[in-house]
């Protein structure tokens, strides 16, 4: 058993924990743009799948 499984912190509860850093602590500069890139392909992504089930 890995030591991330023996933390048990489930998915929700890092999910919240990520929120909650990003509102603290927001990117800034260079790497903000970097997300801003990354955001729009995950976006994207998200969509081209959701689309291909759907068919």
């Amino acid at each position: 058993m890995s030591w991330w499984q023996k933390l048990k912190i489930d998915f929700l509860m890092i999910m919240i924990l990520v929120v909650i850093l990003a509102t603290l602590l927001p990117a800034q500069g260079e790497i903000k743009v970097i997300f801003q890139h990354l955001t729009t392909a995950a976006i994207a992504l998200l969509f081209f799948f959701a689309w291909g089930k759907a068919f």
